[in-house]
């Protein structure tokens, strides 16, 4: 059975034609990963493939697309392309995927860039770091974006950005008004974290070190925090992917 591969050599890239169903993960630092997202997506058949911004050649997603595409955080901002061009490949690659209607999912910095694609500015906002509740933007319209309604989420970032024309707002936050969108049946924009696991969490600790002493974050709280909720955002996390899934 011919399956998907994109091929590495130096800094090029070659897509061979596939019929496993392949989801690409475009990361900005190493400690943030798919976290609990990875095995939803092995669960529902796709095999993974991490390409890391600023190293792997990104251009080649554009001429041989994979099925799903999904876009992490990081802790640089989208109006910072002059000193990390690479945001700018990444920005055409969504857009050349919401010209073609491809399945595409923005975390954080990802769902800026997707906003940023469709037009939308993109700027310092509120500083959330930590546990805080996102609320549905339609009361009483009930849909699968409920499941992080009951529990706090997990939130890290400093910008936001305006809602895109034509984008469906679904979930807002107090100090956050663009909290999750979706543009189209394809396109999904998350500002805060779902994917985040215990394990992970220490690697965020370490690697924010410095915004952490910045902001004046209690970690140990920040810990035990985690330790209460990551256990519900697993499960509203597990139920929204099941339904985005298989909308």
């Amino acid at each position: 059975m011919k399956r998907d591969e994109i091929t590495k050599e130096g800094e090029a890239m070659s897509y061979s034609t596939v019929s496993v169903k392949q989801a690409c993960v475009i990361t900005h630092v190493a400690f943030e990963d798919l976290g609990t997202l990875e095995q939803y997506l092995q669960n529902f058949g796709y095999e993974i493939l991490y390409l890391q911004a600023g190293v792997d050649c990104l251009k080649n997603l554009i001429v041989s697309p994979p099925p799903l595409l999904i876009i992490l955080g990081g802790p640089i901002s989208v109006y910072d392309s002059h000193n990390y061009p690479f945001l700018e490949d990444e920005s055409n690659i969504i857009k050349s995927r919401i010209q073609h209607n491809l399945e595409t999912i923005g975390i954080c910095l990802g769902a800026q860039l997707i906003a940023y694609s469709l037009g939308s500015k993109i700027y310092p906002g509120n500083k959330e770091i930590g546990w805080y509740r996102v609320s549905n933007t339609s009361p009483g319209k009930e849909d699968f974006f409920d499941c992080f309604t009951k529990d706090p989420v997990f939130h890290w970032h400093g910008d936001t950005f305006d809602l895109p024309r034509g984008a469906v707002l679904k979930l807002k936050s107090h100090l956050c008004a663009h909290q999750a969108f979706t543009y189209g049946e394809k396109i999904l924009a998350l500002q805060f974290h779902p994917e985040i696991t215990l394990k992970n969490l220490e690697r965020w600790l370490i690697g924010h070190a410095f915004e952490l002493s910045k902001e004046k974050i209690n970690i140990i709280n920040l810990r035990r925090q985690a330790e209460l909720y990551i256990p519900q955002l697993a499960e509203a996390s597990a139920k929204f992917w099941t339904s985005w899934f298989t909308k």
